[in-house]
């Protein structure tokens, strides 16, 4: 079936514009196959981050002598989850941006050097 996608970001639209109000137009199969591994290691990243912090958790309770299973109302799992992806979203923003102040850079310099 056909997806709706911007032509400009490739955001998957479900109206006609995406946020950015770049309008869309239908794409087949193909291109959402395209962008499914990326959006996958995404979601893998954000689980492994969620794996770690529970480990942690689960280790700091078998230190204590067993404490009772790890329950997501629990406050210390909830901020430890919280802080780890937070962390974790934080650090992928730093990372894009110098990615981007990268790019712009090998951009000028390309039209310097043309």
């Amino acid at each position: 079936g056909a997806v709706l996608q911007c032509r400009s970001c490739d955001d998957r639209v479900s109206s006609g514009s995406c946020e950015g109000d770049h309008g869309a137009e239908e794409r087949g199969e193909e291109a959402t196959l395209e962008s499914a591994p990326r959006a996958l290691l995404e979601v893998l990243a954000v689980v492994e981050v969620a794996r770690l912090a529970l480990r942690d958790q689960v280790a700091d309770r078998a230190g204590a002598a067993g404490g009772p299973p790890l329950r997501c109302q629990d406050v210390a799992v909830a901020r430890a989850l919280e802080c780890a992806l937070l962390d974790h979203v934080g650090q992928q923003s730093v990372d894009m941006a110098e990615a981007e102040k990268k790019r712009r850079r090998a951009d000028e310099a390309a039209v310097v050097a043309s």
